[in-house]
């Protein structure tokens, strides 16, 4: 203020500090914390200076600001947790969710991605509905090269967290194999997720044809959704589901959970029952019993300069 300009200050985890590419200047300030807690003590020694503030964490600010306070909220396991989590992820979930209710009147709104959210998070949180508003933003892709489209070629970008639902796709996958002798699977699984690491490496030393990129940069993964020919999505719990979005933007047919989350986002090319092994089986099926598939047609879409002006904050 004694300078006259307006600053943004960045608040960062100090997690990712070596994959943060900004740098202090005369508008911006970037400043990184270890925990929550230091986040909140952050809060307390400099909050009075904002004039607004952008929570992208789920968890509003330890204390009342004088600032107008945005919480974006995208983690759908705070409001439910899938029974495949054993009881220490539930736990766990269990406890942020106590946090985000201890805290909810720290923030004047709730930004969320689709209306099945905002939805659940009302009455989760007996949140009012005026003060949720649903804005989906996503970083876009920079055109890049073009690539030969693989035909049977099936896309699975995420996590293999167990609401993620690898088990039962790469069961479904080999029986599809076994049936059609054609196909290809590309995940991002990481040796951390041990059960589903495991199968994968047991099934290709079988000799199917699943290929494991395990962690991958955002600047890869354009190539491989312009590669493939299906984007198949089998997650139980989605707030937003942001590979759903790239890959019907680059190109790719849907097939995936028959699930509220999934028709928010999209019309799907073809939907199964993502509890059931069997009708997964059967949905990857009629890509080859089907005279014509259908392209997935995109419902959400990037509303990034709406958030900004909303919040009044330059990023």
């Amino acid at each position: 203020a004694s300078l006259g300009i307006d600053v943004t200050v960045f608040l960062i985890d100090d997690r990712i500090r070596s994959a943060y590419a900004q740098k202090d200047s005369v508008e911006t300030e970037v400043v990184f914390v270890r925990s929550f807690f230091e986040r909140n003590r952050y809060y307390k020694k400099h909050g009075s200076v904002f004039t607004s503030v952008l929570c992208f964490g789920n968890i509003p600010p330890g204390k009342r600001l004088k600032a107008q306070v945005f919480t974006y909220f995208q983690q759908r396991l705070f409001l439910e947790v899938p029974k495949e989590f054993g009881w220490t992820a539930r736990l766990k979930f269990k406890v942020k969710s106590t946090i985000l209710r201890q805290y909810k009147n720290n923030t004047d709104y709730w930004l969320v991605q689709n209306s099945a959210i905002a939805q659940k998070l009302s009455e989760v949180h007996h949140i009012p509905g005026n003060s949720i508003k649903i804005l989906p933003f996503y970083p876009p892709f920079a055109e890049g090269t073009e690539f030969e489209r693989v035909k049977n070629s099936f896309l699975y970008i995420g996590s293999a967290a167990p609401h993620k639902n690898h088990l039962r796709l790469v069961e479904a996958f080999c029986r599809f194999y076994d049936a059609y002798k054609t196909g290809k699977l590309t995940v991002t699984v990481e040796p951390v997720f041990e059960e589903v690491y495991r199968l994968i490496n047991e099934k290709t030393a079988m000799g199917y044809p699943i290929v494991n990129l395990g962690f991958i940069s955002r600047d890869r993964l354009y190539s491989y959704y312009r590669e493939s020919e299906y984007v198949v999505f089998p997650s139980l719990s989605e707030s937003f589901g942001l590979g759903i979005v790239e890959g019907i933007e680059n190109g790719c047919k849907i097939i995936g959970s028959d699930l509220p989350y999934m028709h928010e986002v999209c019309t799907p090319s073809l939907v199964f029952n993502p509890q059931s092994v069997d009708d997964m089986y059967r949905g990857l099926c009629k890509t080859q019993s089907m005279h014509e598939i259908p392209k997935s047609e995109q419902k959400v879409f990037n509303e990034i300069n709406q958030l900004l002006d909303l919040i009044g904050i330059a990023i």
